[in-house]
């Protein structure tokens, strides 16, 4: 388990979050959203984000980044209500 006290700074909450063995994998990883709130703030965390081409979203107070530049798409056939054929930002662009 991580310490608290590590977090005295957002720079130390980013650290722990990007260092960890999943982001460093390029895989997802989730905190939540009150953590993310009190020690980084949302709009330097979007930042963050933006700067490593990484995107996220959230679902019941968590948020779930996923540390790598692939497209994001809904499971098929999970009966979710979005779009099965999802298209990334980056494919829209290259036409």
């Amino acid at each position: 388990m991580t310490r608290p006290d590590r977090y005295l700074s957002p720079e130390g909450w980013m650290r722990d979050l990007f260092g960890s063995r999943a982001a460093i994998d390029g895989g997802v990883v989730r905190r939540k959203i009150s953590d993310m709130e009190r020690y980084v703030g949302r709009d330097r965390f979007a930042a963050e984000l933006r700067r490593r081409g990484f995107r996220a979203l959230q679902n019941a107070g968590q948020v779930m980044v996923f540390c790598n530049r692939d497209p994001i798409r809904p499971f098929p056939d999970a009966g979710n209500g979005l779009e099965t054929d999802a298209v990334s930002t980056a494919d829209r662009r290259r036409g």
